[in-house]
């Protein structure tokens, strides 16, 4: 994985408002942020600041955590004083990490978005949108 291109992840504000896009240029890349998911399925993880993985440049952002809670009424996505905290529950969690497969099975570019219906700020992930 040491030759992978860097996957940017920025915050701005979007025609729907506030975004945060996860651009990813290898599917090898997918597939590590998928385990990092799974870390949190299994209890392995009860967080992931996803800034100190490989292969990752934030941009607009100083922090990115992946956050496990109990029970859906404690999901939410915050961002604050450059910070990002998702948090999700196994349920949610699990919805993700089969988007992200969707995304590593697939052929060619693509995206998919995973922030829930009541979030006010959106969640893109995309492989190989940008160049």
């Amino acid at each position: 994985m040491n030759d992978l291109p860097k996957t940017i992840i920025c915050y701005y504000q979007g025609a729907d408002g506030p975004t945060i896009r996860i651009d990813a240029r290898a599917k090898e890349w997918l597939g590590y942020f998928k385990k990092c998911i799974c870390l949190l399925i299994k209890g392995d993880a009860l967080e992931i600041s996803i800034n100190y993985l490989d292969h990752v440049k934030l941009d607009n952002i100083e922090t990115f955590k992946l956050v496990k809670v109990s029970c859906r009424k404690y999901s939410n996505i915050i961002v604050s004083n450059n910070c990002v905290i998702w948090s999700r529950d196994v349920e949610a969690l699990i919805t993700i990490a089969g988007l992200v497969d969707g995304l590593i099975d697939g052929e060619g570019p693509g995206h998919q978005y995973l922030d829930g219906m009541d979030d006010k700020v959106s969640i893109v992930l995309a492989i190989n949108e940008i160049d």
